[in-house]
């Protein structure tokens, strides 16, 4: 039974830890990837989560990459970052103790017979640990419009400028295999 604890819990924390959140669609509300709302006909609340592994960095750079395709996966050319927010969710998970024994028995045989001489019992105890660990998230509330963005609206991006430079660094192409 501890065994089986104790490989869950190891399960859980490389599925926390052990590699980055991939660009990709959030499977579930609460799961890792990006999400999208629309508001209304041009407005759109966007978000990305990522897991303990995941770069501040790479979750803003997913966020606004999913914001240039939404853009024109909708039909427009340009949006503005209307609103937008970071934070590190944190949790912490603890794993718990547990009691390990071996006893042993010494027994004589004379005549014939055993006859206990006594017993021994020894045990370890692991006392329970805590595990903490942060997942970046970013949220943005963009506008999306036609034709080309305002000339001193820093807060503008061009969706296709957007995609051809980031692209590389979110979906960046495989090497053929030899």
């Amino acid at each position: 039974m501890m065994r089986a604890v104790v490989i869950a819990l190891g399960c859980l924390i490389l599925s926390l830890t052990g590699c980055a959140t991939p660009y990709q669609a959030s499977s579930s509300p609460n799961g890792f990837g990006y999400s999208d709302t629309r508001l209304s006909q041009n407005a759109f609340l966007v978000s990305f989560q990522g897991n303990a592994a995941t770069p501040r960095e790479t979750v803003d750079t997913y966020l606004l990459y999913r914001c240039a395709e939404l853009t024109e996966q909708e039909g427009f050319d340009y949006f503005i970052l209307a609103e937008g927010h970071s934070e590190d969710v944190h949790q912490s998970f603890t794993a718990p103790g547990s009691f390990s024994s071996t006893t042993t028995f010494s027994t004589m045989y004379h005549a014939g017979q055993y006859t206990p001489m006594g017993a021994r019992t020894t045990g370890t105890y692991p006392p329970p640990q805590t595990y903490h660990f942060s997942m970046p998230r970013a949220t943005a509330l963009i506008k999306t419009y036609h034709g080309g963005p305002p000339e001193h609206e820093p807060r503008a991006f061009k969706a296709s400028g957007v995609l051809q430079y980031l692209g590389p660094k979110v979906r960046p192409t495989k090497e053929p295999a030899e």
